[in-house]
């Protein structure tokens, strides 16, 4: 029995390293999973408050009023809006790969939505 024991317990602490190995690797995975999905949340929320805050300065600016209801927003206010937002949230811009016409598309919509 003794022998039996000795022969299998180097097999038995290489089977429970190996498991405990996976067990911490799958952690990982999900912890990475589950904050990558928070961060990129975030940045989401960061991206919709900038164009939003974006939107209400360039409508100060520009000084030109919404357009009616159907048309489309003036250039001047959409260019300013876009800057202001890759200005004030340039991380949630990279990391969400947002394009200039994504972000003129949102900026857009948002000040067709204002009024």
């Amino acid at each position: 029995m003794q022998t039996l024991l000795d022969t299998l317990a180097p097999v038995a602490l290489e089977l429970a390293g190996t498991l405990a190995s996976a067990l911490v690797a799958w952690l990982a995975l999900v912890a990475k999973q589950r904050l990558g999905l928070d961060i990129e949340a975030r940045h989401r929320a960061a991206l919709d408050a900038a164009i939003m805050t974006g939107v209400r300065l360039a409508l100060r600016r520009v000084g030109v009023a919404l357009p009616p209801a159907g048309a489309p927003p003036h250039a001047a206010q959409i260019e300013t809006a876009v800057d202001d937002v890759k200005r004030s949230v340039p991380d949630a811009v990279k990391r969400l790969r947002a394009s200039e016409d994504v972000l003129r598309a949102k900026v857009a919509a948002a000040i067709g939505g204002a009024g």
